[in-house]
């Protein structure tokens, strides 16, 4: 069989074309799409190479790949750009000045890529490996008097100087941002998201007369103003084109007005209070906004918790400390416009459960010493482990909430098998898939690439399957479907 070959900066035209498909393939926003198998390599530090990330076509024969690692390469530059100084100020501002700013190379929806902060002089200095479709971008520290920059589909294949990039001035991005009745908002954290890539920019907070400016170059942004940590005002988003004349976008917050919503936890079996519930409250429908917020907050020695609210609905997730005997619950209740009080009923969390079961091959026989994982999907994620005994049993506590289960052979004879539960009721059996074989090895300009940790990912980012090459860069693992 004809092994398969991936780059992304092979001389040969016939397999350039197909990596410029598979480069294509990636979504901006990260991740890719498609029957895809998405290799994460992350080479061990004798190899001096970086980690990177390798696409393949699903529907392909994979049991014979060939990857071969790119070379790292060193990308320098300096970045400039205009100060302004303040208004009535006798000296003028000054151009090609140095800028503070973050510096980024990335391939979106890979782990290829590296992040810098420049010098006082503006210099950058890059390591990054060589390969195509990468993200630059440049985040200078100071929204208010520079753009950030971001360039698309930047192909690297040796080190180079990028020379000295002048972010310029930009255009203005500006406005007031207020309540229904014309008040301002002071402390309001406010920032600008190119579009196309989904880089974010550099933060600015408003005034005490609730005004805010930013510079950007033209081009399609998302606006998004939000409160400090902890203060009970809507998140806003909204559309924005820049032209090269600036752009005015007031924003209106609606009405703000703030009721207190109280309440207490209790045990569901002894009804005694608890302590240090983490409480996170997010609005499904305000009312007077057209917003969104969460708050989060947690419960005192009493079992008691308030928060000052908006009109509206809202949905409070319940989560109790991974070392408790208790499982998370989910409380939805509406908060009147009236502004009065809202004391909620005590809410009683229920004790965690025992999810049994065994784990059988495809021909029923019990697996021993297979990994069982059960994850809450939602609340805080929590992961609950243990191992099948002799005879392919388990027995562990979770909290009685829907789960994905993760159960990993002990040998790559089958494949990591996924199922999700909607609690633990009963005893289960979990049959372990076969799967498809990925099998291949591993390379560098110098040889083989031993001891090289592999991820094997879903286009949607979903971890598949793990395992090591060997001391010759060899590697075989099973994956079963997504």
């Amino acid at each position: 069989m004809k092994p398969l070959l991936w780059t992304f900066w092979m001389a040969c035209a016939q397999d350039q074309a197909t990596n410029e498909a598979v480069v294509n393939d990636l979504g901006s926003t990260g991740g890719a799409v498609g029957n895809v198998i998405r290799f994460d390599v992350y080479p061990s530090g004798a190899d001096a190479l970086m980690a990177q990330t390798w696409i393949a076509d699903r529907s392909a024969s994979l049991d014979e790949v060939q990857i071969f690692l790119n070379p790292t390469v060193e990308i320098t530059g300096t970045i400039v750009g205009y100060q302004a100084n303040p208004l009535h100020a006798e000296v003028p501002g000054a151009d090609q000045q140095p800028v503070a700013a973050t510096v980024r190379l990335a391939r979106p929806g890979t782990i290829t890529g590296s992040t810098t902060q420049t010098l006082e002089d503006g210099a950058f200095s890059l390591r990054v490996p060589a390969a195509q479709g990468y993200t630059f971008s440049v985040v200078p520290e100071d929204g208010s008097r520079l753009p950030f920059m971001v360039e698309l589909g930047v192909n690297v294949s040796q080190g180079e100087d990028f020379g000295i990039i002048d972010l310029g001035y930009g255009a203005p991005v500006y406005g007031r941002i207020s309540t229904s009745d014309g008040a301002p908002v002071e402390g309001l954290v406010v920032q600008l998201t190119e579009a196309q890539s989904n880089v974010e920019g550099p933060e600015t907070r408003t005034d005490s007369t609730g005004h805010y400016l930013l510079r950007a170059d033209p081009g399609q942004y998302v606006l998004r103003s939000q409160g400090a940590a902890g203060a009970v005002v809507p998140t806003l988003e909204t559309a924005v084109e820049v032209e090269d004349g600036g752009v005015d976008v007031a924003l209106d917050l609606g009405d703000i007005e703030r009721t207190l919503v109280s309440g207490q936890v209790l045990s569901g079996r002894t009804g005694a209070a608890l302590k240090d519930v983490a409480i996170r409250i997010e609005s499904t429908n305000l009312q007077g906004t057209d917003g969104s917020l969460v708050i989060e907050t947690d419960t005192d020695g009493d079992g008691l918790f308030g928060r000052q609210l908006l009109a509206g609905r809202w949905a409070a997730t319940f989560i109790p400390p991974f070392d408790s005997a208790y499982g998370g619950l989910v409380e939805e209740f509406e908060v009147g416009v009236d502004g009065a009080v809202l004391e909620l009923e005590p809410l009683e969390l229920p004790e965690r459960v025992v999810l049994e079961g065994v784990v059988v091959d495809a021909t029923g026989t019990p697996v021993p010493q297979a990994a069982v994982n059960a994850q809450e999907e939602g609340f805080d994620g929590y992961i609950f482990s243990t191992l099948t005994d002799d005879d392919g049993g388990f027995a562990i506590e979770v909290t009685p909430v829907p789960l994905e289960v993760t159960v990993s052979p002990p040998t790559a004879d089958h494949a990591v098998t996924k199922r999700s539960i909607e609690g633990a009721d009963g005893f289960i059996t979990l049959q372990l898939e076969e799967g498809d074989l990925l099998a291949g090895t591993i390379e560098s300009a110098s040889g083989p690439t031993a001891f090289a940790l592999v991820e094997v990912r879903a286009a949607s980012g979903d971890l598949l399957a793990t395992t090591l090459t060997d001391d010759r860069g060899a590697f075989s693992v099973r994956v079963g479907a997504p």
